[in-house]
């Protein structure tokens, strides 16, 4: 039998506290009243560099402190889901600061992983993204642009966390991609129905504009059906999502 992993325990167990609580509206899950339940103070400051968050506990004090210069409240929400998952599982490595890589640290888990980052996004999308709920949204669907808009909405998370949870509980083949604004590859992840899917980091993609995209286009010659194509512009952050399902 497969081991749960303890981010993933941890989060399941938080989620359906908070959805007990709050029956009528248990979406989003408002992550800054959880912290404040905790007795964690939230605040948020403005930093120059890439730091998105961290987690202060010292003395008598817990803290989550967060960039203020993140816009995107979906992405705010993520990112202290993120602290606390360090909370509840990392409290030993104390003033823990998290970066945009760190946010962006997603892919599957060993029962006993070492990587505290990627441990903290997979507890806050299990937190703010609960499987039973999202597999019941996007069953049997294509992963549409308009579909995963709905979703980041519902769930107040970031688009790539949405995203990549998405491909993630899809029923069939799908995959996201991270490109720069030049079309290159900075990351991809693929769900486990996609077993042929591989793009090597740094290659250089031609991007075409409709929502079918022939599999061999993205290197994928052992897939001889076309792919549900959804392409999301971000421009504040330089780069474009791309997600690719079974259409």
């Amino acid at each position: 039998m497969t081991q749960i992993p303890e981010c993933k325990k941890s989060a399941i167990q938080l989620s359906k506290v908070w959805i007990a609580t709050h029956p009528d509206s248990p979406f989003p899950v408002k992550c800054e009243e959880i912290a404040k339940e905790c007795g964690i103070q939230v605040a948020s400051q403005v930093f120059e560099d890439d730091f998105q968050a961290c987690l202060v506990i010292e003395d008598e004090l817990k803290a989550i402190i967060y960039n203020s210069s993140i816009k995107e409240q979906g992405r705010v929400n993520f990112t202290l889901a993120h602290e606390l998952g360090h909370y509840f599982l990392h409290k030993d490595n104390l003033n823990l600061r998290c970066s945009i890589e760190d946010l962006n640290n997603f892919g599957d888990l060993a029962p006993h992983g070492n990587d505290i980052e990627r441990e903290a996004n997979v507890f806050a999308a299990n937190l703010l993204m609960p499987g039973t709920d999202i597999r019941q949204r996007i069953h049997q669907k294509p992963l549409s642009k308009l579909l995963l808009e709905e979703l980041h909405d519902l769930y107040e998370t970031s688009m790539t966390a949405t995203a990549c949870r998405a491909v993630e509980k899809h029923n069939q083949a799908a995959a996201v991609i991270m490109l720069d604004s030049s079309c290159k590859v900075i990351w991809s992840y693929k769900n486990s129905y996609f077993n042929s899917f591989y793009l090597r980091k740094g290659k250089e993609i031609s991007l075409g504009s409709g929502v079918l995209a022939s599999a061999s286009d993205w290197g994928m010659r052992e897939f001889d059906q076309d792919m549900h194509q959804s392409i999301i512009e971000m421009p504040n952050y330089s780069s474009i999502l791309v997600v690719l399902s079974k259409n």
